[in-house]
């Protein structure tokens, strides 16, 4: 059976795919997409990590994004809402390493927060790329899927996904290869994700003898 993908790639020279569409909402604006049926909220400098942020902070934080979620949902709602990278809170080094006390840390973490996985419809976890490790990759990618699940009380599972080593890290920017991102792509199918989000810059090319525009190109053939 496949799994449904979804296009918020933003790179240059992008063709027509045959993936779904989904509504992006960049920063606290309240102008909705309303030809979509499900919109993913992109607002990430609110503290929220009791591991790293006062309580004071995280309270602050959590009550922002629930009451602006909140919002939103009473505008629009016939479409499913829900934040980038808001559920759970993304750990690569906790799952990779499997110390089961930074585990229940991360967990404690996001039960510090339930209130803003509740107010969301839809949760999207981010399972970006961090180093050339894919088995590194597939553990914190599970585990990571495995806490959205633990959390979600239900709801559907959105993760998203990116082409390219995350701006974090020594290969900043460096694209994935057909290998790596078609395996990525395959290892969340397998997890049984609700669907997969793409996702990409504008300052990337796309270009049909690319690594991973052919990844994609194979993955949606597979699908169908």
């Amino acid at each position: 059976m496949g799994v449904a993908s979804y296009d918020a790639m933003d790179c240059q020279g992008k063709p027509v795919l045959e993936l779904l569409s989904i509504g992006m909402i960049y920063g606290e604006s309240t102008t909705i997409p309303l030809s979509e049926s499900m919109v993913c909220v992109d607002i990430e400098e609110y503290p929220i990590d009791i591991r790293i942020d006062s309580t004071a902070d995280v309270e602050a934080g959590a009550r922002f994004y629930i009451n602006h979620i909140t919002a939103l949902k009473n505008s629009a709602p016939d479409i499913l809402f829900g934040y980038y990278g808001i559920g759970p809170l993304r750990d690569y080094w906790s799952p990779v390493s499997g110390l089961a006390e930074d585990i229940a840390l991360w967990q404690a973490a996001n039960e510090a927060i339930s209130g803003v996985f509740d107010a969301q419809d839809i949760l999207f976890p981010s399972i970006y790329t961090f180093y050339d490790d894919q088995e590194g990759w597939r553990k914190y990618a599970s585990a990571n899927i495995a806490e959205a699940r633990r959390i979600a009380k239900g709801k559907p599972i959105f993760p998203f996904v990116w082409n390219a080593f995350h701006p974090s890290t020594v290969l900043a920017g460096t694209a994935l290869d057909y290998d790596y991102f078609y395996m990525e792509l395959n290892y969340l199918k397998s997890l049984g994700v609700n669907g997969i989000v793409l996702w990409n810059s504008p300052v990337e090319q796309w270009s049909e003898d690319a690594g991973w525009c052919r990844a994609i190109r194979q993955f949606i053939t597979d699908q169908s």
